[in-house]
């Protein structure tokens, strides 16, 4: 189940989907993923580790935004400092608002 999940996450795309459509289906395979591989504590090694898969998500993310939105990934990955998960959606959001 484990493997199927990462399979999902890694290969998904935005393809038609809107990027709203696209944010919610991979933060609820992130969600899902967390649910059954849980940090085993909060000590600060784990603390690390947590922050590195905030930017994984954040690429994953990024990744699988359509080509439309390559002006956005940069500007996102261009930040002094990187942004979460949901930052990065909020902006990319903005901008498809502006699109419509």
């Amino acid at each position: 189940m484990v493997y199927q999940l990462l399979r999902e996450i890694c290969t998904m795309n935005q393809r038609t989907t809107s990027v709203s459509e696209n944010f919610s289906k991979l933060k609820n395979a992130w969600d899902e993923y967390w649910s059954m591989v849980p940090f085993p504590c909060d000590c600060e090694k784990h603390k690390k580790y947590a922050e590195h898969m905030e930017q994984q998500k954040l690429v994953q993310f990024l990744m699988g935004l359509n080509k439309t939105y390559a002006q956005e990934r940069s500007q996102v990955l261009l930040t002094i400092l990187v942004p979460t998960f949901n930052q990065a959606y909020n902006m990319i959001m903005q901008d498809e608002s502006q699109r419509a």
